[in-house]
């Protein structure tokens, strides 16, 4: 609750907050009203990874064209760990999940919290990073 309290008080109505966890995300939307897709809960299956990332840079587009900001935590905040979880449950890699460009934008209860630069910098989803 108190993460989910945090990020709404660093957001705007027409903002999106695309999530990689679900221990306080859905407080976010619920209690705050905010935007959020959520990678573990919104992802249907290994076959659908394409439409899933197509949804995500349509909402991302969407909520830029509109003024609001896309926030992001920063995959580094997690133990690697949490991050390898993540990837088996999903299907998604790291470099699908990093692939806007972003700059610093604040922290909560130890969540460092990014924002995407817009969406034309994007890397194509099937970029891999080197080092990951």
């Amino acid at each position: 609750m108190q993460i989910a309290r945090c990020v709404a008080e660093h957001m705007n109505t027409e903002d999106l907050f695309i999530s990689e966890d679900w221990a306080w995300d859905g407080y976010l939307s619920y209690l705050y009203g905010h935007n959020v897709i959520n990678t573990i809960g919104d992802y249907t299956s290994p076959n659908a990874r394409r439409t899933f990332l197509d949804a995500v840079d349509k909402a991302v587009s969407d909520v830029q064209q509109k003024g609001g900001n896309v926030y992001v935590p920063d995959l580094g905040s997690y133990a690697a760990w949490y991050v390898n979880w993540l990837q088996s449950q999903t299907g998604i890699h790291r470099a699908e999940l990093e692939r806007f460009s972003t700059t610093p934008a604040f922290s909560c209860g130890g969540l460092r919290v990014r924002r995407l630069t817009p969406l034309q910098d994007a890397r194509p989803a099937t970029a891999p990073l080197v080092g990951h």
